[in-house]
């Protein structure tokens, strides 16, 4: 159980059946993605049901103004917003979390800092925590009070949605659940549960599932009744934001539109696929350098021999000193002229891109298109 024994709290509704439910999750402060998103989906406020599955803060660079748009759209009629484990900043703030402590997150955390800015603050290295506190508290009191009364779980005839997983696999009596080991129940998928009614959850990127491709498109398990939809926004440099639709509230008939910050460009060549399904993805993803190629290098997968390219700007050092690459595969894509494709990194050898929302090469030539 969690630190703070704070129990789920549990909501219940009803799916229309004469629309679309559509649900959102971890956007991590990125509103130009999420309005690009609302755009792509011709969102009608009223007429669509809206739930958005938590972590809209955190990780990206638009804590407040990301917090007030989704407290406006709270406000619409057919909006339901569930909490998740980056969102209520007092509790981070209580847990120690994230790691790091309350001394960091205080004072260097990307929302606190906006939350200064807000305040007029130039400077805050000087001032207790305790002052930092009562800081947040009285600069922005309706934004904290609003992310503290968020449901954890809603439950309909059909689904039940929460931003992590039912970290014990039951069906039924939710309220007994630990609310913050329900927002932060890592690699949910991966667990040995299935469900009479569907299960629709955020939280674990689902890129970095071991599925036989870097795809950031949500996880369909209808045999399991799991559908994992968190795409990487913000968390990833290659991440989505996903809408899973459910028309007429019908989760057996899950549907996916995203969208993405990355640049585009338009195929102007077909392409042959090679059909690998060789990846890297986050914890999986330790390397050492075999060799530098102009702006690429050969990397070696350390837990298992295995060698690809990758990108300069894909190579990072953790904190540790550790090389590592998130996110990598020798996957070429199978193009056609017209694809429209999403960079992720230029080099002399070709783009790495996705397609579709996959992670992959293109070796040809290509149309800017934003």
């Amino acid at each position: 159980m969690s630190i703070l024994q704070d129990r789920a709290r549990v909501i219940y509704g009803s799916l229309p059946t004469d629309g679309r439910t559509i649900v959102i999750s971890d956007l991590h402060a990125n509103v130009p993605v999420l309005d690009a998103l609302l755009d792509k989906l011709a969102y009608v406020p009223g007429q669509d049901f809206l739930i958005i599955l938590g972590d809209f803060l955190l990780k990206g660079k638009q804590n407040l103004a990301t917090l007030h748009r989704v407290m406006e759209l709270a406000a619409l009629p057919q909006v339901v917003v569930l909490r998740g484990n980056c969102d209520d900043i007092t509790e981070i703030i209580a847990r120690n979390y994230p790691s790091g402590g309350m001394e960091n997150f205080l004072r260097r955390a990307g929302f606190c800092k906006e939350v200064w800015a807000k305040a007029g603050m130039t400077a805050w290295d000087h001032l207790t925590n305790d002052q930092l506190l009562q800081k947040l508290e009285e600069t922005i009191p309706e934004e904290l009070a609003f992310l503290h009364a968020l449901p954890d779980i809603l439950v309909t005839e059909t689904a039940v949605f929460v931003h992590g997983g039912i970290y014990d696999g039951r069906q039924s009596n939710f309220e007994e659940l630990d609310s913050f080991d329900c927002r932060k129940c890592d690699e949910f998928w991966l667990k040995d549960y299935s469900f009479d009614k569907y299960l629709v959850v955020g939280h674990w990127p689902v890129s970095s599932y071991p599925r036989p491709y870097a795809d950031h498109k949500p996880v369909l398990d209808h045999r399991r009744r799991i559908l994992s939809i968190d795409g990487g926004c913000s968390a990833q440099s290659s991440g989505q934001l996903n809408a899973l639709i459910l028309p007429q509230g019908d989760p057996t008939r899950a549907e996916c539109v995203f969208a993405d910050a990355l640049p585009k460009v338009r195929a102007l060549a077909a392409q042959t696929g090679n059909g690998s399904t060789r990846r890297m993805y986050w914890g999986n993803d330790f390397v050492d350098v075999l060799e530098q190629r102009q702006d690429t290098y050969l990397v070696r997968q350390l837990s298992t021999g295995e060698t690809f390219v990758c990108p300069g700007t894909r190579l990072w050092t953790n904190d540790e000193g550790r090389l590592y690459t998130a996110d990598l595969t020798d996957l070429t894509h199978d193009v056609q002229p017209g694809d429209v494709l999403s960079v992720i990194a230029r080099t002399s050898v070709g783009i790495y891109c996705k397609k579709d929302g996959v992670e992959g090469w293109y070796c040809g030539p290509v149309q800017v298109i934003s």
